[in-house]
């Protein structure tokens, strides 16, 4: 859906803006859009991912660190380590985008934007992860809707 693209596109921006800034998240989220035309669903959802993904910046990170091969997070470019955070928040609290849009759309934010290759390790990493174990949840929750109840979590 090319609004979800561009409001990803949008908050990624403001990630970006609000690391290497210094603003405050909320000063970030106030001058954004007054700089840019968006339409009022592009702006709800990149606000959401923008703010929820600042709320949960240190899970984010821990996660991120955890599953990178070979990288420390603050080795890793600004632009890397944003689009990383925004991928992992909407993987994991936007249960209703697909996992292989979110891959999809960091892969491609990838390539456009960064400058090095620290992400692409960690997209795949933590992605492949998520993309399983939501592959996992959708087949649990299936059976059980079907009324076969042999898998308990």
């Amino acid at each position: 859906m090319a609004s979800r693209r561009k409001s990803r596109e949008f908050a990624m921006q403001m990630l970006y803006q609000w690391e290497l800034g210094g603003n405050t998240p909320e000063q970030v989220g106030t001058s954004f859009f007054n700089e840019r035309k968006a339409e009022s669903d592009v702006e709800s959802f990149a606000r959401g991912l923008f703010r929820g993904t600042v709320e949960s910046k240190d899970k984010l990170d821990q996660l991120i660190q955890d599953n990178a091969v070979n990288w420390r997070l603050e080795r890793m470019a600004a632009v890397d380590r944003c689009i990383l955070r925004l991928a992992v928040y909407e993987l994991l609290n936007e249960r209703e985008t697909p996992p292989s849009a979110v891959i999809n759309e960091a892969r491609t934010g990838h390539a456009l934007k960064s400058t090095g290759r620290s992400c692409r390790g960690g997209i795949r990493s933590r992605a492949g992860y998520e993309y399983n174990r939501c592959k996992k949840e959708a087949s649990i929750a299936h059976s059980r809707e079907a009324g076969n109840d042999c898998f308990r979590v």
